[in-house]
């Protein structure tokens, strides 16, 4: 398969910041050889199990390549510290 990017999903980051192979694995082989990215479902998901467990993961340097997020439902993405908030109201003529 001839990857060059790849959107990792909340499972394998997980095994990766638990140490858990494949998952882990594949996470460290992607980050070494892909563009990677992650949705904005994983970006909260991750944060929202950071807040709960109320330590930190290295969250601000794992999401730093998030893209900004478009979105009507500015209240709801604004809880995720590392996510780029853009609002249909800034971009609307």
């Amino acid at each position: 398969m001839d990857l060059t990017r790849v959107c990792i999903d909340t499972g394998p980051l997980i095994a990766f910041l638990k140490g858990r192979n494949p998952g882990a694995a594949a996470v460290e082989r992607s980050v070494q050889e892909l563009d990677c990215f992650v949705t904005v479902i994983t970006a909260y998901e991750l944060l929202f199990g950071v807040a709960r467990a109320r330590r930190q993961i290295g969250e601000d340097a794992l999401l730093g390549t998030e893209l900004p997020l478009l979105t009507m439902n500015e209240g709801h993405f604004r809880r995720v510290p590392a996510l780029t908030v853009v609002t249909v109201a800034e971009l609307a003529p």
